[in-house]
């Protein structure tokens, strides 16, 4: 009976990883697919466009209604932040 107890945990598991690991596939797929993304993304915060457009927002030259989060020091650098550190997540990920 342990065999058997076994055996079907070990298909428990077999199957849950297998499910995640398409899962996981699927979104690694994504995540590659918007590093050109991230790379422009960067570029503009380091520009000297973002400067532009950050003073030209603080001078009121811009539409209240317009969404400027991308103006926004601290929320750019940390989603440039969070996508780094995944990129070194993966790089440095070994199976244990």
């Amino acid at each position: 009976m342990k065999q058997i107890q076994r055996i079907q945990q070990m298909e428990q598991l077999y199957d849950e990883l297998k499910e995640e690991l398409a899962s996981f596939e699927e979104s690694y797929h994504k995540f590659q697919s918007m590093l050109p993304k991230f790379k422009e993304l960067s570029d503009y915060y380091t520009s000297a466009d973002w400067l532009k457009d950050v003073d030209d927002d603080s001078r009121g030259k811009f539409p209240q209604q317009l969404k400027r989060g991308v103006l926004s020091q601290d929320a750019i650098y940390l989603l440039l932040e969070e996508t780094s550190d995944m990129i070194r997540t993966l790089q440095n990920t070994k199976l244990q």
